[in-house]
């Protein structure tokens, strides 16, 4: 159960963290306001994901494979 609440604790220390940087950090940033800017801000995360996912399912198989 502590770890759990550790883990909520974390999550949400890191997300206000980030929040806030967005929110005052990003009047400093000179990114242009354009439609391929914002697709690629929502695009890229998505796509690390995945391919993390697909890294970590590829190595999870062959770990099982080897314990057979």
């Amino acid at each position: 159960m502590k770890t759990n609440a550790l883990f909520l604790l974390k999550v949400g220390v890191i997300s206000t963290g980030l929040s806030v940087l967005v929110k005052y950090g990003g009047r400093y940033t000179s990114i242009p306001a354009t439609q391929s800017v914002a697709l690629a801000i929502v695009f890229v995360p998505v796509v690390l994901l995945g391919l993390g996912l697909a890294l970590h399912y590829r190595f999870q198989s062959k770990s099982n494979a080897n314990h057979r």
